[in-house]
């Protein structure tokens, strides 16, 4: 496994077994926080986040039989006057999660 440094943190690279695990797990850890059935959106950060919280709703739909609604988010939209290297975009969240 390869492991790179940027200026905040260390960043691991992972295989697709990894990923698929830590995103059912993490879709495990949503069902968990919400046992009250609380609505849920799932927002993707345009490319890599979008990714992410589509294949997480994919595994909440193992857990509760439906999707939840999913969005796309652009950067331009968040931080209009931003302008991000690819080094710096590795430290960014790039998936976020409401339950109301």
């Amino acid at each position: 496994m390869s492991k790179y440094t940027s200026a905040s943190s260390e960043l691991v690279y992972m295989n697709a077994g990894r990923v698929e695990r830590t995103l059912k797990r993490m879709a495990y850890q949503v069902a968990e926080s919400n046992r009250r059935n609380q609505k849920v959106v799932l927002f993707g950060i345009e490319d890599r986040g979008y990714w992410v919280a589509r294949q997480l709703n994919e595994f909440l739909e193992d857990i509760y039989g439906s999707r939840f609604p999913l969005l796309r988010l652009g950067m331009k939209l968040i931080c209009p006057n931003i302008r991000i290297s690819p080094a710096q975009s590795f430290a960014m969240p790039t998936c976020l999660l409401l339950m109301t």
